[in-house]
């Protein structure tokens, strides 16, 4: 990016809640597990759901909308089902249980379906597409947790308007899992489960990427877990990207 380029640079990320975000790419908004119920973590300000079925600012004109699981805290159907009823150009993608959890609500309706799109794939496989203004990679990794290491895990590396951003869902911070997958590099911005900065895998899976801009989110309301973050990144900053947010503010707005 230019000089000019900076100056006129509207590129920005909205913190939605949890693990949830829009990035707004010059004509171009994505949300991603951005549509969520509160549970134990950060829920979205109280006025969100209502701006985002009825398409106010700045929730307007939403293009795409991925989803990387179907845990109630990164997707919520029956919102996002109102959503697709009243704004029938917005795409979906997601894994096949997030699908299946959309599809089983009372307020869902065949006619939304050529909005969704489904990315089935086995552990540690990797899925191009191209949706032609936005073209992504999709990659399974293994959702973090042993209750929870079956259960489809997608994490999308995406790209529109120039800019990359790549997102892990709530992958384990397991390193031969990214060596399996041969998730893309050097994105503008890598949006990462905040526990990452505390463990050495973790960090390693960080710093292999290569991001420009890493953005910690899934944090718990408690202000000693922030605390605990915040210290943890100033103690590993060298292992970190120059630049890192810690995503705890519903409706803060970072420019990209």
């Amino acid at each position: 990016m230019n000089l000019i380029e900076k100056m006129f640079n509207k590129n920005t990320l909205t913190y939605i809640a949890n693990a949830g975000v829009m990035i707004n790419i010059k004509d171009k908004k994505i949300i991603i597990d951005g549509i969520l119920d509160k549970g134990p973590y950060r829920g979205p300000e109280d006025d969100f759901v209502e701006k985002l079925v009825l398409g106010k600012e700045p929730y307007h004109n939403i293009d795409t909308i991925f989803f990387t699981h179907s845990h109630r805290d990164h997707i919520d159907p029956e919102v996002l089902n109102e959503l697709l009823k009243r704004n029938r150009h917005v795409r979906v993608i997601c894994p096949t249980a997030a699908t299946k959890l959309i599809s089983s609500q009372r307020n869902y309706n065949e006619v939304l379906s050529p909005q969704i799109m489904t990315v089935a794939m086995k552990n540690h496989t990797r899925l191009e597409i191209s949706l032609g203004d936005i073209s992504f990679s999709a990659h399974r990794l293994v959702h973090d947790g042993v209750h929870h290491s079956t259960l489809e895990n997608i994490a999308y590396s995406i790209y529109t308007g120039g800019v990359s951003i790549t997102v892990l869902g709530d992958a384990a911070p397991v390193v031969s899992d990214y060596e399996k997958c041969d998730i893309p590099t050097k994105s503008d911005i890598l949006l990462c489960p905040a526990n990452y900065a505390g463990q050495k895998s973790g960090r390693e899976i960080i710093s292999s990427l290569a991001p420009k801009h890493l953005a910690l989110c899934h944090i718990g309301c408690d202000e000693k877990e922030l605390h605990r973050i915040s210290t943890l990144c100033e103690k590993y900053k060298k292992d970190l990207p120059k630049k890192v947010s810690i995503l705890t503010t519903p409706g803060e707005v970072i420019k990209l």
